[in-house]
């Protein structure tokens, strides 16, 4: 395909058009060079236009349009597409949700070079029928003999939960350890977020243990994956209404993906500094009128929901603003925010 200069030019051109940042946002010149790109031959341009398609409303596409452009990829044999597709079926957003279906996409994106869809495909199937678990377990074994990245961080989370496994935290945390120290950087990312968040009873939230643990394994991880999780021990440990405000100054210099990646992640280590962000992002589009404090008050909940009312998202926000789905309708209002 045309991989050349002339399609890389076009398809940096298209996201400067998506993003709207350097140049005016223009997304029908976005879709209009993806689709020049892909005519020419570049399949691997479909999963960036897919990823255009699956911002809905925020972009005025049509979230079920990039499932064609995905499939269109697959059968070109692009891995980027089969990751695509695959996450679409495991989450059963735009697709009904098929646990199957997406392990055998990023299995086929492994075999086709994406290291990283075996663990994909594993961590997948956990979330499906006991027969799935167990096909799993039989994959993390295949991954372990192959040295696939993630395997273990996925192994560790089965034992974590005793999905398909008795249920046994001192052992998920050995593997962890065991993987960090043989270099597994990913392994170390899950052990340090494991300290800092806690998990119930399993494991005590320990923000000193996650620091010495980042500290032991920092050299491992890429320079981005490092400073990520020394934000997110610092968000998680962040205890007063200065700290979070601290914190969120940090947070609004990072790039995009990391930034919502980071603020996705910390509901679950520290439910009051997510709160805090919450608000400080609900006063600058003017639904919340009241005083930052990092408190889930009967205002901010009001907050929120007018928020979710006026993108037609309220069905979504039904559970309350640290749910699963209210929270990503929040983080999709994160990503505009910097667009």
């Amino acid at each position: 395909g045309v991989q050349g200069g002339d399609a890389g030019a076009k398809a940096g051109m298209a996201a400067l058009y998506a993003e709207g940042v350097l140049v005016g946002r223009d997304i029908p010149k976005a879709v209009a060079l993806y689709e020049e790109i892909i005519a020419a031959g570049g399949s691997w341009a479909v999963s960036a236009l897919a990823a255009l398609y699956l911002r809905g409303d925020e972009v005025g596409l049509d979230p079920a349009k990039a499932v064609g452009y995905y499939r269109q990829g697959v059968e070109a044999g692009d891995a980027g597409a089969m990751i695509g597709l695959a996450s679409l079926y495991r989450d059963g957003l735009v697709l009904p949700r098929d646990v199957s279906k997406a392990a055998d996409l990023y299995q086929d994106a492994y075999r086709a070079g994406r290291k990283s869809g075996l663990a994909s495909a594993a961590s997948a199937l956990l979330g499906g029928t006991q027969s799935q678990q167990r096909q799993a377990h039989d994959l993390i074994l295949k991954g372990q003999a192959e040295g696939a990245p993630g395997i273990s961080s996925v192994l560790a989370n089965a034992v974590l939960g005793g999905v398909g496994v008795p249920k046994n935290p001192e052992r998920a945390i050995e593997i962890l350890r065991k993987a960090s120290v043989a270099g597994d950087a990913n392994a170390a990312s899950t052990l340090v977020q494991l300290y800092a968040q806690g998990r119930g009873k399993d494991v005590a939230k320990n923000i000193s243990l996650a620091r010495t643990t980042l500290a032991s394994f920092a050299s491992l991880m890429p320079q981005d994956q490092r400073q990520g999780e020394e934000l997110f021990v610092e968000g998680a440990a962040a205890g007063s209404v200065g700290q979070y405000a601290a914190f969120a100054e940090k947070i609004a210099g990072l790039a995009q993906a990391a930034r919502v990646n980071l603020v996705g992640r910390l509901v679950s280590a520290n439910g009051n500094a997510y709160v805090y962000i919450l608000q400080s992002e609900l006063k600058r589009t003017g639904d919340y009128k009241d005083k930052l404090n990092g408190v889930l008050t009967a205002a901010t909940i009001r907050a929120f929901n007018e928020m979710c009312e006026r993108r037609d998202k309220a069905a979504r926000c039904r559970l309350g603003p640290l749910s699963k789905p209210a929270r990503d309708v929040f983080l999709d209002l994160l990503r505009e925010a910097n667009s």
